[in-house]
C-alpha cells in the first residue's frame, strides 16, 4: 500500500488502478517474480483481484438480481454455479458488479513456469 500511495503522489498521471498495477509489479520485481500472490483488494467503491499463486486459483461468479449485479471472488468454487477462473497475472477491476478493467499479463510465459 505503502507504493500505491507513493505513485498516487508523484508525477501528473495518477489513478488507483494504475499504481496498483506499479506496486505489484514492485512486489514482483523485490521477490525476482519468486513470490506466490494472491491479492483482493477494495476501496470501497472498486474492488481489485490479482492471481499469481498456481496451487491457488482465484475464481469470479457474476450473478445478477434485481437490485443489480454482483461479482464474487474466491479461491475455491463455493457452489455449483458456473465459476470463471480470474485469469493469471492480470489485474482484474470489478466496479458495482461490472468488470471495469483487465490487465493485459503482467509477465510473459516464461515466468509463470
Amino acid at each position: 500500500m505503502d507504493k500505491v500511495s507513493e505513485y498516487q503522489d508523484s508525477g501528473t498521471f495518477r489513478g488507483k488502478y494504475t499504481a496498483l498495477k506499479k506496486a505489484i509489479e514492485n512486489v514482483f520485481n523485490l521477490y525476482d517474480g519468486t513470490i506466490n500472490l494472491n491479492l483482493l483488494i477494495s476501496d470501497g467503491n472498486m474492488m481489485y483481484a490479482f492471481n499469481h499463486y498456481s496451487s491457488k486459483p482465484m475464481y469470479m461468479l457474476r450473478r445478477s438480481k434485481a437490485y443489480g449485479d454482483a461479482i464474487l471472488i474466491s479461491t475455491k468454487e463455493l457452489t455449483d454455479e458456473n465459476w470463471e477462473v480470474i485469469p493469471r497475472d492480470r489485474l482484474l477491476a470489478i466496479n458495482n458488479g461490472e468488470i471495469e478493467m483487465l490487465s493485459s499479463p503482467f509477465f510473459d510465459e516464461e515466468l509463470d513456469k
